[in-house]
């Protein structure tokens, strides 16, 4: 430790010693651990040294007292290392393995568990790991083979993620966040704000849409390049992929009851794929007929329709089960930016560029009612500047 001209060390009988670096002598003492210690570690910025006992032990030490700051609970098996991450902000983050394959990354002011991350379960146990600080990654080995782990910073802390949040959506299920943002997907804590985990490089061409299944244990990617992509709530692995569009996918909409996907894209084709097989997504219909790109997508299994809009301001509405066209709503002068059935009524809010909110008569109601607009609303932020509208919840 050169701030203190000191050397830390470990021992097997559950000690930490501070010897001076010049004279040799002991400094101090520290107990605390009730087995062997493992590795020790030194965060410049906080001044304060980490131990890793051989079992589960973390513990927190102020080099000047001889008595703990902190117990680190969390690992449930005996521990391989840890290491001190320097990121662009300071040393303050510790990072942690256990034989188990479980990683953490702990913020040592609050003394915090930020995220963790296992290797993949098949692999079983992790015999070693190696932390590549000036890669930004770590290796970890199993019995025959390695996995690596990159570590991924934002180069402006205070924002969510360096590039636009493309999709942000709730998940009650498991009780996260989770963010689409250049090619990389990301889970938040919702109780402290905090990056749970980072799914880096999903997508080979940046992610434009991102929608849930019905049970909200997979997420569905559209990118830039029109390929579908499904993956691993929990773990970001690629699950299968669907027919990609020519074009970019604007929007994902995903039908519960019929457990089939949604796709509209900017190759002005509006897709439908079946979601129930395990390997692949399969195409059931392709619905064609808009004259310019789309822009959003809606679907409504009760009332068995499917609506999809785009650049012309044209609102086209399809029959879910058979594809073919029931109707045209027209009204918008601009781009439509939302499409949301109001179920169970048969209405269909949508909205455009120029913040205007229409709603339609939709199928079953009275021929005379059907695709035709019975109320319009103007979105006025102030002084009459019209603001425009990008998302809404309907609360029957």
């Amino acid at each position: 430790i050169p701030s203190l001209n000191a050397v830390v060390t470990g021992s097997l009988d559950g000690t930490m010693i501070l010897w001076d670096k010049v004279g040799g002598k002991k400094r101090k003492v520290y107990r605390g651990h009730r087995n062997g210690i493992l590795a020790v570690a030194y965060s410049v910025d906080l001044k304060i040294i980490v131990s890793a006992g051989i079992t589960e032990e973390l513990m927190v030490w102020n080099p000047f007292v001889e008595k703990k700051i902190a117990e680190l609970s969390g690992h449930k098996a005996n521990l391989l290392g840890l290491h001190i991450v320097e990121s662009r902000t300071g040393a303050f983050e510790l990072l942690s393995a256990d034989r188990s394959g479980v990683f953490k990354v702990w913020d040592l002011r609050s003394q915090e568990c930020i995220q963790t991350f296992t290797v993949a379960a098949s692999l079983g146990g992790v015999r070693q790991y190696i932390n590549l600080q000036h890669k930004n990654q770590i290796i970890a080995a199993m019995d025959r083979r390695f996995q690596a782990f990159e570590f991924s910073y934002t180069n402006t802390p205070e924002l969510t993620d360096d590039s636009e949040v493309v999709a942000a959506l709730y998940n009650e299920t498991l009780d996260s966040f989770i963010t689409a943002a250049g090619c990389s997907v990301r889970l938040w804590d919702p109780t402290t704000g905090k990056p749970a985990k980072t799914f880096s490089n999903l997508t080979t061409s940046p992610i434009i849409s991102m929608c849930f299944d019905d049970r909200q244990r997979k997420f569905f990617l559209g990118d830039s390049s029109g390929n579908i992509t499904c993956h691993n709530y929990i773990n970001g692995v690629l699950m299968k992929e669907f027919e990609a569009h020519a074009d970019q996918v604007t929007q994902l909409a995903y039908c519960n009851e019929d457990k089939c996907l949604l796709s509209a894209s900017w190759d002005r084709h509006v897709c439908l794929a079946d979601d129930m097989d395990n390997d692949e997504g399969v195409l059931l219909r392709t619905m064609k007929g808009h004259g310019k790109d789309i822009t959003c997508l809606a679907v409504s299994y009760s009332l068995k329709l499917i609506a999809s809009s785009g650049a012309d301001g044209h609102i086209l509405v399809w029959h879910y089960g058979l594809g073919v066209l029931e109707g045209i709503c027209k009204g918008h002068a601009q781009d439509v930016t939302l499409l949301l059935f109001l179920e169970p009524y048969a209405i269909l809010l949508s909205a455009d560029i120029l913040g205007n909110i229409c709603l339609w008569g939709m199928p079953p109601c009275h021929a005379s009612m059907r695709f035709t607009c019975k109320a319009r609303i103007k979105n006025i932020l102030i002084q009459q500047v019209y603001s425009v509208v990008l998302c809404a919840a309907w609360f029957p």
